[in-house]
């Protein structure tokens, strides 16, 4: 494993924020061309905590029930058992989620609409982001964070099979992640908590910025876009 850097990035103005290196020569970006648009079949549940999306179907949830939207028509199911509605869902296999509870616990979604709790129970970790396998199997990386002392980890996924691949990280509870291009992860979270591991290694971190980050996605030459609250 590389060993691990500690990043502190410039401050030239002196507030408290990043500064990116500069790049010569390159135009600026377009302006965006935002497209808001409302889907013909209106969701019939309101208030909604997660939502995943196929080419064929959307799956919505909130504190009490599910819904999928297929072939024109939605099916609504309660949700019993397992705390106040999701947070998180994201599609693996051929027509199942991966959920995370609103107490943090790893769910399985199945074809038809029943919440399952899924892998071995962990009560020392709660889980708060999912990232899916690009290559359509039925595995995932898991971020989140010890139940006790806060510190971030990262676990796999695989069919039903939980494995740690990092524990007790020297960064803060972590709330979600994104594969780069080059196969690291990067994976974002409390108190402006940034990370990136390959093979489980912590290999690089970054503070930069005391709030807690809540997204992020790589878009592509090495560049990643977070944003929190």
């Amino acid at each position: 494993p590389e060993p691990k850097r500690e990043v502190v990035p410039p401050d030239p103005r002196g507030q408290g924020l990043p500064a990116k290196p500069m790049r010569a020569g390159l135009a600026p970006p377009p302006p965006i061309d935002w497209r808001i648009a409302a889907h013909p079949s209106r969701a019939p549940i309101t208030n909604l905590t997660a939502a995943a999306f196929r080419d064929d179907e959307i799956v919505i949830a909130n504190a009490d029930a599910v819904g999928r939207l297929r072939n024109g028509r939605w099916s609504i199911d309660p949700i019993r058992g397992f705390g106040p509605g999701l947070r998180k869902l994201v599609p693996v296999g051929d027509r199942e989620y991966l959920a995370i509870s609103s107490d943090r616990r790893l769910l399985r979604l199945t074809d038809s609409n029943t919440l399952v709790p899924w892998g071995a129970p962990l009560a020392r970790y709660a889980f708060y982001g999912i990232v899916p396998f690009a290559d359509g199997r039925d595995s995932a990386f898991i971020v989140g964070g010890s139940t006790d002392w806060g510190r971030g980890m990262v676990a796999r996924i695989d069919g039903e099979r939980v494995t740690i691949v990092a524990e007790d990280l020297e960064v803060k509870t972590l709330y979600a992640a994104a594969m780069m291009q080059d196969g690291t992860l990067i994976a974002v979270g409390a108190r402006g908590s940034v990370a990136r591991l390959r093979g489980g290694a912590l290999i690089e971190s970054a503070t930069p910025c005391e709030s807690d980050l809540h997204v992020v996605a790589s878009v592509g030459n090495g560049d990643i876009v977070v944003a929190g609250a």
